[in-house]
């Protein structure tokens, strides 16, 4: 703690980790919502998109092709895969929402997880070898305390407000993550 604390890039960099973790949520809880009461499809297709996100999600495995330099327009990547989503949510269920919701949620979990690996990756190399457990320690402490913070607020918010307006906020949040980490490049590249 008091190594982050005299670094305050690191500990920026984890915040907005756990921001985007938390902002991230909102697709695996609102998917459901999705299908069953906005698309009026069978439950069971959510299974569907759960996959379409499983798949999305094994991209970030690639090793060396990618660099934590790119982590803003790795965010911005994610915002672009929630527009057709919100799209989908404007305009209404018809024979192309479900493939768009499954498209969107596949490139969102494409790019969230080359976000996350290189999130991991930089604090693997920022942070001091002997103290590169402790902080990895602390970094998944964050990120696993936004999960159910976010489950609460996205579970909270489906129940209050259309998906539409949902996923707005999501994309709002990671808007805001994007311009931040942009605003942070310059200061994040001189760290090892």
């Amino acid at each position: 703690i008091r190594y982050l604390a005299q670094n305050a890039s690191l500990l920026v960099v984890f915040l907005l980790a756990a921001i985007l973790n938390l902002a991230l949520v909102g697709l695996t809880i609102g998917a459901p919502i999705v299908v069953s009461k906005h698309l009026g499809i069978q439950s069971s297709f959510v299974g569907i998109i759960e996959v379409a996100m499983g798949l999305g999600g094994l991209v970030g495995i690639w090793p060396h092709r990618f660099s934590f330099k790119g982590i803003f327009r790795y965010v911005a990547m994610i915002c672009f895969g929630v527009v057709p989503i919100i799209v989908t949510l404007l305009s209404g269920p018809d024979e192309f929402a479900f493939a768009a919701l499954a498209a969107g949620s596949a490139w969102v979990m494409a790019w969230a997880s080359i976000t996350s690996v290189e999130i991991v990756s930089f604090v693997q190399r920022s942070a001091p070898k002997e103290l590169c457990g402790k902080v990895l320690a602390l970094v998944y402490m964050m990120l696993s305390c936004a999960t159910p913070i976010g489950q609460l607020v996205y579970g909270l918010a489906y129940d209050r407000w259309t998906p539409a307006i949902v996923f707005a906020g999501m994309f709002a949040v990671l808007t805001l993550t994007t311009a931040l980490f942009y605003r942070l490049k310059s200061r994040l590249w001189r760290l090892p």
